[in-house]
């Protein structure tokens, strides 16, 4: 997994073009895009990668990001 903060979120594409990457980690800060901006983003990393997302910031616009994603994407665990 590569670690990237989104406010540098741009590297991504350079990242994603890395042999073998395992996928994107991306931490949510409040000084950087919301998850919203960022929903086009993510769609490409998954369409390429796995993507894992630590959200700090915009908690609350979570929901409406997820379900803008491919279901497919999401691992749950119990």
């Amino acid at each position: 997994m590569f670690h990237l903060h989104s406010t540098g979120y741009q590297h991504y594409k350079h990242v994603l073009s890395i042999p073998g990457i395992a996928g994107i980690e991306m931490v949510l800060e409040s000084i950087g895009p919301t998850v919203l901006d960022l929903v086009p983003v993510f769609r490409e990393i998954l369409e390429k990668s796995r993507l894992m997302l630590h959200v700090g910031s915009g908690f609350d616009l979570l929901p409406q990001a997820l379900s803008k994603l491919p279901k497919e994407a999401f691992h749950t665990h119990s």
